[in-house]
């Protein structure tokens, strides 16, 4: 018989949930109706939850920071390296969900999609900024 792992909430009553959990969070084994599309139900910890609704918030923001800065480099296409992360931090202290690791994550992979961007044939451009946007959104996806 297969081990299924049980869910670690506390429910209102006091008890533990006892669906199976399919979902793990911080350590933690969720059910489906506790995870809630990862924003987490009020049951949980208050910084599990603040964590995983600003991640999500961050999340929405980063294609957006990205298509600015690149549609930037495109537009001028002398832009240095220093200037696009500054233009990255400045967009994403609009809003200040972005943490500085995941702000220096995005800054990174723009100026690697920009030098592959620079040193890439205009026939493979398209394909190859398009997978490089794929490959940044299930980097921070996961």
């Amino acid at each position: 018989m297969p081990f299924h792992r049980v869910c670690r909430v506390l429910k209102n009553n006091g008890r533990t949930c006892k669906c199976e959990a399919t979902h793990e969070y911080a350590g933690r084994a969720l059910c489906e109706r506790h995870w809630n599309n990862g924003r987490l139900t009020k049951r949980q910890p208050a910084d599990e939850v603040y964590e995983a609704r600003r991640r999500m918030r961050a999340l929405g923001e980063i294609p957006g920071i990205c298509n600015v800065v690149l549609s930037a480099v495109v537009n001028k296409s002398i832009t240095s390296y220093k200037d696009m992360a500054r233009l990255t931090e400045q967009l994403s202290r609009i809003n200040g969900d972005i943490s500085e690791s995941e702000l220096c994550d995005i800054i990174r992979l723009i100026t690697t999609t920009v030098k592959l961007r620079r040193t890439t044939s205009k026939q493979n451009e398209a394909g190859a900024l398009n997978t490089i946007g794929c490959l940044i959104y299930d980097m921070f996806a996961d």
